[in-house]
C-alpha cells in the first residue's frame, strides 16, 4: 500500500500522443479529434479502442504485483512509451518489461522509480507495428 500499483498518474484525457520504442521500430500515434494514426506509418489509422486498451493499461488498471528492483534489469526491458501532452511535452515515460518464458512471461511496467508493477501473462503490450495493424514505415 505504500507504491502506487498504477504505471503512471498521468490522466488519459490529457494524452494527445503515443511514442512507442519497441524491439522492431518505434511508432508514433497522435489523436486526431476522435481517431488515433500512427504518423510514423504515413498516418494510416489504428483502432481506436487498441489505444483505449493500452491507455487503460498505463494509467489505470492496478498491477497484480509489485517489485523492488535494484539495479534495472535492462536485460527485459522490450521498450518504452512516452505519454505526451497537448503541449508536445512528454508526460511520462513507462519502461517495459518481460521475464522469459521459463520465468512465467509476466509483464513489469515502471516509470524510473524502480518499483515494476507486474502484470499478468495474459495481458498483451502492443508495442509492435503488426500489434496495430499496421504495415512498414
Amino acid at each position: 500500500s505504500l507504491f502506487d500499483p498504477v504505471a503512471s498518474g498521468v490522466p488519459a484525457s490529457s494524452v494527445k500522443a503515443i511514442d512507442l520504442r519497441g524491439p522492431e521500430e518505434d511508432i508514433s500515434l497522435r489523436r486526431d479529434i476522435d481517431r488515433w494514426i500512427a504518423v510514423s506509418h504515413q498516418d494510416q489509422e489504428v483502432p481506436a479502442d487498441r489505444v483505449d486498451a493500452l491507455l487503460e493499461l498505463l494509467t489505470a488498471s492496478p498491477a497484480s504485483d509489485i517489485a523492488l528492483v535494484d539495479p534495472y534489469p535492462h536485460d527485459l526491458e522490450q521498450g518504452t512509451i512516452t505519454l505526451i501532452g497537448y503541449d508536445g511535452r512528454p508526460l511520462d515515460t513507462v519502461r517495459v518489461l518481460r521475464e522469459t518464458p521459463a520465468d512465467g512471461g509476466r509483464w513489469g511496467l515502471e516509470n524510473g522509480d524502480r518499483i515494476v508493477r507486474i502484470q499478468p501473462t495474459i495481458t498483451g503490450l502492443p508495442l509492435r507495428a503488426l500489434d496495430w495493424g499496421l504495415g512498414g514505415p
